[in-house]
């Protein structure tokens, strides 16, 4: 398979709301055996690539989510072990601006904001109002690509009738 052997160096591995729900038990029913190294985002170096990975060689700085399926069968290494193999098409490399704690810190932040983006119908030209959160340099940096306005103020409140609520927080989606 196209796997690449991979050395976390991240300062400090991040817990995700999906960590804590597996420490939990949540997904006993999907989960990969114990004991596990729970752990989904990562940014470290490449320290061997598999014979049939193209996009990574040994010395790359990479970061990712290193579970394609969250929350079907995740791996029992997670990202906090010192070295963990990853599917190739998982990681990217790090953004040069970026030391290892800010790239650590990306991936399940931009897949949020992508999947937000994505369940509300948002498209190239409509406007989207960014509140601040854990997805929001995400969130404004999609919306900045796809050509979508971004209201900076939300003046004079929502009694304008120009706001409209998307987010339920008693909704399906809680943390």
């Amino acid at each position: 398979p196209k796997r690449t052997r991979f050395w976390s160096r991240s300062s400090l591995p991040l817990s995700t709301p999906v960590d804590f729900k597996r420490r939990q038990g949540k997904f006993q029913a999907t989960d990969s055996a114990l004991p596990t190294v729970p752990g989904y985002d990562v940014a470290g170096v490449v320290v061997k690539a598999g014979s049939k990975v193209k996009e990574f060689k040994e010395g790359d700085e990479v970061h990712g989510d290193i579970h394609e399926k969250a929350l079907y069968g995740p791996k029992q290494i997670g990202s906090p072990a010192e070295c963990t193999t990853v599917e190739e098409k998982l990681l990217a490399l790090k953004p040069k601006g970026l030391d290892f704690a800010q790239a650590d810190a990306l991936p399940l932040a931009i897949e949020k904001a992508y999947e937000g983006l994505e369940r509300t119908g948002f498209s190239s030209g409509k406007s989207i109002l960014v509140l601040n959160g854990a997805v929001t340099p995400p969130g404004f940096r999609f919306v900045v690509a796809s050509n979508g306005e971004v209201m900076k103020k939300l003046n004079p409140c929502p009694d304008s009738g120009k706001v409209k609520a998307v987010i339920d927080p008693k909704g399906s989606n809680q943390f």
